[in-house]
């Protein structure tokens, strides 16, 4: 009887194990391991603080307060049309004409036919994407992507106080914007390199990050997670569309998480 009431426990705590192996996997998205993710085409982003958002700019860019955040990777370049595609052929739910219009607006893939795109265009930023297909790109890949502290620290390059990543003054050849008076994206990488070797931060195209829109509070922030408006979620950089004021690093726009741009990508983070 012993033996018998010491199996019955054993096969008991089998399945209880079984069962909450089950429950905690029941819902999750695939994406791939942590480890496979190519780190080359990653800058790393040290630890430290800075003052966020700015007096010179809207309204929305205030008040000025400082962010502390932990250390973290971030994709050098912007994510191209060749990498989406990679996204595409493993994700179908994920292709032009199958996702649902709350998710991805009629814009979505604009340019695209089946897995088939403008051939040119391997290299350039990924545009008329929502904000809910970058952030499905982002999981694929076993990223994220960034908050608006990350974005900006890491926009900023380590400078202080400045409004763009080179410096305090504008210079219009070192970014793709309107004044360059060449419609469309260049091919990623064309542009500025920042003090954490990230490219084409500003003008190009501009990023979704992970936040929704809400107006900044006063006092000082440590690693802030990404507030939860699910109607408006924030770009930045500016983009080939963009004007001079729009280019600053702290300048900020708000769209529905469903629209797809032909000035809009991303590019993803993964924390250390």
């Amino acid at each position: 009887m012993k033996i018998l009431r010491k199996n019955s426990i054993v096969v008991l705590v089998l399945l209880l194990l079984a069962g909450l192996v089950a429950h905690a996997s029941f819902g999750k998205t695939e994406h791939r391991d942590l480890a496979l993710v190519p780190q080359d085409n990653m800058a790393s982003v040290d630890e430290g603080h800075f003052l966020m958002g700015s007096e010179n700019g809207s309204l929305d860019e205030e008040p000025v307060h400082e962010v502390r955040l932990a250390s973290f990777m971030m994709d050098k370049y912007e994510v191209t049309y060749a990498e989406y595609k990679g996204f595409l052929e493993e994700n179908p739910e994920w292709r032009k004409g199958k996702v649902d219009i709350d998710f991805a607006s009629l814009d979505y893939l604009h340019d695209w036919e089946a897995l088939s795109y403008p051939e040119e265009r391997d290299n350039h930023p990924i545009v008329y994407i929502s904000w809910y297909a970058a952030m499905a790109y982002a999981e694929w890949a076993g990223k994220t992507l960034p908050t608006e502290a990350q974005w900006e620290y890491a926009s900023r390059g380590s400078f202080k106080n400045m409004d763009y990543p080179w410096g305090k003054e504008f210079k219009s050849h070192l970014t793709r914007w309107r004044g360059s008076k060449l419609a469309g994206s260049a091919q990623v990488g064309r542009y500025t390199i920042n003090g954490f070797g990230l490219h084409d931060v500003i003008g190009n195209a501009g990023e979704w990050t992970s936040d929704g829109y809400e107006l900044y509070q006063p006092g000082a922030q440590i690693n802030p997670s990404s507030p939860l408006n699910r109607h408006l979620k924030v770009i930045r950089g500016g983009s080939w569309k963009s004007a001079q004021a729009d280019l600053r690093v702290s300048a900020r726009r708000a769209y529905a998480p469903n629209i797809c741009l032909p000035d809009v990508g991303f590019r993803c983070v993964l924390a250390l």
